[in-house]
């Protein structure tokens, strides 16, 4: 549970490619989280963090905030995963650092875990719209 292993990374080419042309995004201040429902049914959430060269120029400082977010997605995950698996979705996404500065880890932490609540009330209220649509289509029927 409290792991992000090989197989929870997102690597694959045309997955990323998909994400980024098709994916829908919600942002909380320097962060941004990029989202698109998956075909594959192995993982129900595979993740990628991107930190630009563009914002944040030394690769030592570039490592540490990917080590920040990729701690912060490991321990804070199960939110997310247990919603995926009440409702059967599999899931891509992409963590996106968008600020020049460095941060400390429970501030990246603390808008990580408010960008995986506002994803779960997003999805539910989608979720939710088609659940009375159907419910709607069959009374009508």
């Amino acid at each position: 549970m409290y792991t992000f292993s090989k197989s929870e990374r997102l690597c694959n080419k045309t997955s990323i490619q998909n994400l980024f042309l098709n994916g829908q995004s919600i942002s909380e201040d320097f962060i941004r989280l990029v989202y698109l429902k998956s075909n594959q049914t192995q993982e129900y959430l595979k993740s990628q963090i991107v930190v630009p060269k563009k914002n944040v120029s030394g690769a030592v400082d570039r490592n540490h905030i990917k080590r920040q977010i990729k701690e912060t997605i490991r321990k804070n995950k199960f939110v997310l995963i247990d919603f995926f698996k009440e409702n059967k979705i599999y899931m891509n996404c992409a963590v996106i650092y968008q600020s020049r500065n460095k941060y400390p880890s429970y501030i990246i932490e603390e808008k990580i875990i408010i960008l995986f609540k506002r994803l779960i009330s997003k999805l539910w209220k989608i979720f939710f719209l088609w659940f009375f649509f159907q419910l709607y289509t069959y009374i009508k029927i």
